[in-house]
């Protein structure tokens, strides 16, 4: 936005400045669909937002033991590790050119079957908002059983 001001009664320079409107990070969301993956199978995740943050990182932590985080942005400068140092000790960072402005995939491979906690950390200069998803991989179907009630009583599939 850029703005001018001006005065009527007194012929000074025109004094103009920008303004920049940022907007903040709301409400992260990941979402695997319910899919159940088996071990060496690559994983899906879906990143969503009710508001997608100005000039924003993404910072993930797939729960893989390596401590490996995996930064999705736009820009490098946006992705700016010497905050997530104290968030991710001991961790190393790889970054990712992702367009992080809208919903987005991304993907992991687990090589062991058990419950895993990924974590989601977005970030800008003026906010931040972070969620943790749990989930299994498995060979065996772990969703939620089908339940159907006929003549009052329960029958699951």
């Amino acid at each position: 936005m850029e703005v001018t001001a001006r005065n009527p009664f007194h012929s000074s320079p025109v004094a103009t400045k920008n303004i920049i409107l940022t907007a903040p990070i709301i409400n992260i969301t990941v979402n695997d669909y319910g899919i159940i993956t088996r071990a060496y199978e690559e994983k899906t995740f879906n990143i969503a937002m009710d508001s997608y943050g100005s000039d924003m990182c993404v910072a993930i932590d797939y729960d893989l033991g390596d401590r490996v985080i995996k930064l999705y942005g736009i820009q490098t400068a946006d992705c700016d590790v010497t905050n997530l140092l104290l968030r991710f000790p001991g961790a190393t960072f790889e970054y990712i050119n992702q367009d992080t402005t809208q919903t987005f995939n991304v993907t992991a491979r687990y090589v062991a079957e058990a419950t895993y906690i990924v974590e989601v950390y977005a970030f800008n200069p003026f906010s931040n908002d972070t969620v943790n998803f749990e989930f299994p991989v498995s060979s065996i179907n772990c969703s939620v059983p089908n339940l159907l009630i006929v003549q009052g009583k329960k029958h699951f599939r």
